[in-house]
């Protein structure tokens, strides 16, 4: 729940290495889980915890913490130093294009998202879901993952533009053309950006 007590826990090697720092609001449990099906666990001999009233608090340290000490098996949060920011171009075009071209409010896979960004959609959105975004999928708003994909990028630096424009009479239900333009050969959409299609 986002108002109970959680805490953030790292796991680290006999020398002191830092191996992944994870929340939960039952640690001891959680740390079993890793025991089961992580093969990095072997390496833990130490274990440490901090307690934090919120979830929501707790999941802003641990970004912080992963941030800042890069534990080694910790993915999501955990980029290298130098960006390489074409993955969150990209997910943001693809977003742009489901949007685009659905009639209804587009669900998006929040894991499948979360691996292509390196961004933990799930914890973001305020979702009730395990700390591991390896243990489930959950569907979240497109216009959401976007809206989160568009704040990292400015968060990097990044002016967030481009932008798919219609450029027939085309109607889409579901990603699928359903009328307004007989010709085959039309693209339908054509990306902006910089005031110029590409």
């Amino acid at each position: 729940m986002i108002d109970d007590a959680t805490a953030v826990y790292t796991h680290k090697s006999g020398d002191g290495e830092i191996l992944y720092i994870g929340i939960s609001n039952n640690p001891a449990f959680r740390t079993t889980q890793h025991s089961i099906d992580k093969h990095w666990f072997k390496k833990v001999k130490k274990i440490e915890i901090d307690w934090f009233d919120t979830r929501v608090e707790a999941l802003e340290i641990e970004k912080s913490f992963i941030k800042s000490k890069r534990p080694k098996y910790n993915v999501i949060h955990n980029r290298p130093v130098v960006y390489d920011l074409s993955h969150l171009w990209k997910a943001r075009k693809k977003l742009l294009f489901m949007i685009e071209t659905h009639d209804a409010p587009v669900k998006v896979c929040a894991l499948e998202m979360s691996k292509k960004t390196g961004i933990n959609v799930n914890s973001f959105l305020c979702k009730e879901v395990d700390e591991n975004p390896d243990a489930a999928n959950y569907d979240c708003d497109a216009k959401d993952c976007l809206s989160l994909i568009e704040e990292e990028l400015i968060a990097l630096g990044q002016t967030p533009s481009g932008r798919f424009e219609r450029i027939c009479g085309a109607k889409f239900v579901q990603g699928e053309l359903l009328d307004g333009c007989d010709d085959y050969a039309c693209p339908h959409l054509k990306w902006i950006t910089g005031g110029a299609a590409q």
